[in-house]
C-alpha cells in the first residue's frame, strides 16, 4: 500500500536509498527556494543585476511566466539521481550535472541535452545567458562554472512552473509518477546564519561552503516577496501526511523552517509523524548530528530519530536524548551508548579532538572512514514500515 509521505528537502549526501523507497510511495518533496551558492548563485545574481532587462528580454523570448528566480539546484540533484546510464552521460559526466565555463563545451552540452529531451530552446537559452554573463561578469563577486542542468531547469521553471517541471520529467521517466517536487514558499528566500564561534554573520552566497560550523538557532529566512508564509499546499500536506521526513543532508534544507515554524514541528512530533534521519557525516559548516537533536529538544520538539546499523536500523526515542546535558557531548552520547556503540565511539573521538586543540572543536570528522555504515533502501523500508504501523 502506498503511504502518504512529505519530505522536507532531499538532494544532499546519501539521499539515493531514500529516493528508492519513496519511488513506491505517495510522496511530495518540498524545497526552500533559498539555495544561493555555487553555480545557482552566480546564475541568480546575474539575473538580478539588471532584472528589468533580463525579465523583459528573456521573458518575452522564452515565455517566462514569472519574473523572479527560484533556485533549482536541489531539484536538479533529484533528476541526476534518476537519470542513470550511458544515455545520460556527456564526457563521462551526467549531463544534468555537467559544469563548465568554456563556451564551446557549454554549447556542445546544451546540444546534447536538447537532443535527449526534445527541447531545441536549450541551445539558444544557454547561448543568450552566456553572452549576458560576459557583459556583466565584472559586476559579480565570484564566478563558478555553469551547470547545464541548472540552466535548463531555470528556463523550465520560469516557463512552465513547478507543475510543468514535474510533468516534463515524469514524461521522460526521470521522475517517478508518485513523486512530486514543490517549493515551501512562493518567493525566493534569503538564507542567513552566523557561526557558533564568534557569531560571525555569513552571507547566503558562501553559507554552503563556509569552513566554520553554523549556529542552528541563527539560520533564518527573509522573503524577497510579500510574505514569509508557507504555501497553503505545504500546510495541507503536513497536516494530512502519514509521515513527515527530514532526510539526511544539509541543515539549511530544514533548520530555518524549524526556527520560523517550531509550533508546526512540535505538533507533528506529538502526533508521532515526524522522523529525522541523522547525518552519517557532516561538512565543515555543520556540527555533529547530536547537537541538532539537542537543539530540537530545547524547542520541545521530540521527533523519532533514524540511524542505520549495518543492514538494519535504529529508531532512537527522543526521550533518550532528553537526558542530555545540553552542549556536553559525552554525557548526551552516554544516553544512547547501549543502543548504538558505533556512534558513541565516534563522538568519543570527537571529544578527544576538542580536548587536544583546546581552542575549539574539530568539525570535519568523517564517519565514512571508520566503518562504512550507511543507509540502504532495505533498512529505510523496514524502519518506515515500522513507524507507519
Amino acid at each position: 500500500m502506498n503511504r502518504k509521505i512529505t519530505v522536507l528537502g532531499a538532494g544532499g549526501h546519501g539521499v539515493e536509498p531514500l529516493l528508492e523507497y519513496l519511488s513506491n510511495q505517495d510522496t511530495k518533496i518540498y524545497y526552500i527556494p533559498a539555495d544561493w551558492g555555487g553555480s545557482t548563485g552566480m546564475l541568480g545574481r546575474l539575473m538580478e543585476l539588471n532584472s528589468n532587462f533580463f525579465n523583459s528580454y528573456f521573458g518575452n523570448k522564452y515565455g517566462f511566466k514569472s519574473d523572479f528566480f527560484l533556485p533549482s539546484a536541489d531539484l536538479n540533484k533529484i533528476i541526476v539521481n534518476f537519470s542513470k546510464g550511458k544515455k545520460w552521460e556527456f564526457e563521462k559526466k551526467n549531463i544534468f550535472d555537467f559544469r563548465s565555463s568554456d563556451p564551446v563545451k557549454l554549447l556542445e552540452a546544451s546540444q546534447f541535452l536538447s537532443r535527449l529531451v526534445g527541447e531545441d530552446v536549450i541551445v539558444d537559452f544557454t547561448h543568450d545567458v552566456y553572452d549576458y554573463y560576459l557583459a556583466h561578469k565584472n559586476k559579480i563577486a565570484y564566478e563558478k562554472d555553469f551547470c547545464i542542468g541548472n540552466l535548463w531547469n531555470h528556463l523550465l521553471l520560469s516557463r512552465d512552473g513547478i507543475e510543468g517541471f514535474n510533468r516534463f520529467y515524469q514524461d521522460l521517466d526521470l521522475l517517478p509518477s508518485c513523486i512530486n517536487l514543490a517549493f515551501t514558499h512562493d518567493y525566493r528566500q534569503i538564507l542567513k546564519g552566523s557561526t557558533v564561534v564568534g557569531h560571525q554573520t555569513i552571507g547566503e552566497d558562501v553559507i554552503d561552503v563556509f569552513p566554520t560550523a553554523l549556529d542552528p538557532k541563527s539560520l533564518i529566512l527573509e522573503s524577497t516577496g510579500s510574505s514569509l508564509n508557507l504555501t497553503d499546499n505545504l500546510k495541507f500536506e503536513l497536516e494530512n501526511s502519514e509521515l513527515v521526513v527530514i532526510p539526511n543532508g544539509s541543515i539549511a534544507n530544514w533548520m530555518p523552517l524549524v526556527n520560523h515554524y517550531s509550533y508546526i514541528f512540535k505538533a507533528l512530533a506529538e502526533q508521532g509523524k515526524l522522523v529525522v534521519m541523522g547525518n552519517l557525516f557532516y561538512p565543515s559548516n555543520e556540527l555533529p548530528w547530536q547537537n541538532y537533536f539537542e537543539y530540537l529538544i530545547k524547542l520541545e520538539i521530540f521527533p523519532k530519530i533514524l540511524f542505520p546499523n549495518q543492514d538494519w536500523y535504529n529508531i532512537l526515542q527522543p526521550q533518550l536524548l532528553a537526558y542530555a546535558k545540553y552542549n556536553h557531548i559525552p554525557q548526551s552520547i552516554q544516553a544512547i551508548k547501549d543502543t548504538h556503540q558505533y556512534y558513541y565511539d565516534h563522538f568519543q573521538d570527537y571529544q578527544r579532538s576538542v580536548d587536544r586543540q583546546g581552542t575549539g572543536p574539530r568539525f570535519e570528522l568523517d564517519v565514512w572512514e571508520k566503518s562504512g555504515v550507511k543507509y540502504t533502501a532495505k533498512s529505510i523500508e523496514k524502519a518506515f514500515e515500522r513507524l507507519l504501523s
